[in-house]
């Protein structure tokens, strides 16, 4: 049916067919997980389906695009057109849909600090399966959106994070659900889209993380920032200053004694570490001496407030960036150096 509507000549059916999808919006906004979860699969359905009739290949480096050939008795062109139409058909509604998921993003598997029952700010205890079964179909939904119109949803991110520096939408709920949704549309907008994005990001949460008072307050804005570096590995080999901002970021996190900030700091510094691994060795323009070489003589210091699991990590994080050194005999004095 959805079909018909949608190639019909007549615009009152067409526009039926916006307002059955605007009244499934205003549904979603109903308090209830089950009720949320119908439309969310509708959703994804309708926004791959979207996606896939738009385009064919995707090339995840560059984010090139090739429109699919539909009816090959038809010029290209108007096969071409005929989906720009109805993704215009269907505009509003996507934009209303990205504002619903953004307020009802599920938690992904790599937040470990969580809000509990009596408000307070807390080290997650156990896995909630069924929080990330909806995370992965939100996830693929929120990539699809991201992929139809990049610039919409950056549109939409950037000024709910601007509401969260003014205050106007400040809480612990709106930036959890908000940096989950911009971690989960990693590697969906080209290069370039994704740098002037992600540095708009990082550079707003490390002000946020500075502005905001209070250790609980800290500990939300710390756990966010930790969470959407480690989705972003692809612009932090490319960007070393920011790669190396956010890095020292993690160190002071792991002086920081809230429950959840150290073990996330350093499953985070894993991460970037097996992702990033080659660009520690590299001395970069400006600097004498690689980063790995900086952090090992800061090394007691560094970790002195990790528990021995956390050391543990921390240790493990620093022999995957020196096994991305070549030269052997360096490889053996920074493995000297961290003993």
């Amino acid at each position: 049916m959805p079909a018909l509507l949608e190639r019909s000549l007549d615009p009152a059916q067409r526009q039926a067919l916006v307002t059955g999808n605007m009244y499934l919006v205003k549904i979603a906004r109903v308090n209830d997980i089950e009720v949320f979860k119908v439309c969310l699969e509708w959703w994804r359905n309708l926004t791959e389906s979207l996606y896939q009739s738009l385009f064919t290949i995707l090339d995840y480096a560059v984010g090139e695009r090739v429109p699919v050939q539909l009816d090959p008795d038809r010029p290209a062109l108007e096969r071409l057109e005929d989906q720009h139409v109805r993704r215009q058909l269907y505009a509003s509604v996507l934009y209303q849909i990205a504002l619903v998921m953004i307020q009802r993003m599920a938690k992904p598997e790599e937040v470990l600090i969580v809000e509990d029952e009596n408000g307070e700010i807390v080290r997650e205890t156990t896995k909630d399966t069924d929080a990330l079964a909806l995370y992965k179909t939100m996830r693929e939904t929120f990539i699809f959106l991201t992929h139809i119109d990049p610039l919409d949803i950056e549109t939409i991110m950037i000024e709910k994070l601007d509401r969260q520096l003014d205050g106007s939408e400040w809480s612990w709920q709106n930036l959890n659900t908000l940096c989950w949704a911009i971690g989960s549309i990693s590697g969906a907008m080209s290069e370039e889209s994704e740098k002037r994005f992600l540095i708009h990001v990082i550079k707003d949460l490390l002000r946020l993380c500075e502005e905001k008072r209070g250790k609980d307050n800290k500990a939300v804005v710390a756990a966010n920032i930790m969470y959407v570096v480690g989705q972003y590995p692809r612009f932090l080999r490319a960007h070393w200053r920011f790669l190396k901002t956010v890095v020292n970021k993690l160190f002071e996190f792991m002086h920081e004694l809230h429950p959840g900030v150290q073990d996330m700091a350093c499953d985070t510094f894993l991460k970037i570490a097996q992702k990033c691994r080659r660009q520690f060795v590299i001395v970069h323009s400006g600097e004498h001496q690689s980063f790995v070489s900086e952090m090992l003589e800061h090394l007691e210091n560094t970790i002195g407030d990790l528990e021995p699991h956390q050391a543990h990590s921390f240790y493990e994080s620093a022999a995957t960036m020196i096994s991305a050194e070549t030269e052997c005999w360096y490889a053996r004095r920074l493995h000297q150096a961290s003993l």
